[in-house]
């Protein structure tokens, strides 16, 4: 998925799929736990957001990886 927003895609995925149902009920935690600015926080956090101004998606991957 990431891949497609490298090359200025969007990704084609299946709502049906373990790893996107995995992932919407983690968001879902966040959100319900600490609200919208906690995921926005979360969110922010893990990519370096914050530190590193405009970004890009291979500029996103970098910080996460």
């Amino acid at each position: 998925m990431n891949a497609a927003y490298l090359v200025d895609n969007e990704p084609m995925y299946s709502t049906d799929n373990k790893y996107f149902k995995q992932a919407l009920d983690e968001y879902n935690t966040i959100m319900n736990k600490f609200g919208e600015d906690g995921a926005l926080s979360f969110i922010d956090d893990i990519c370096n957001l914050k530190s590193c101004g405009v970004v890009n998606a291979k500029r996103m991957l970098t910080y996460i990886h």
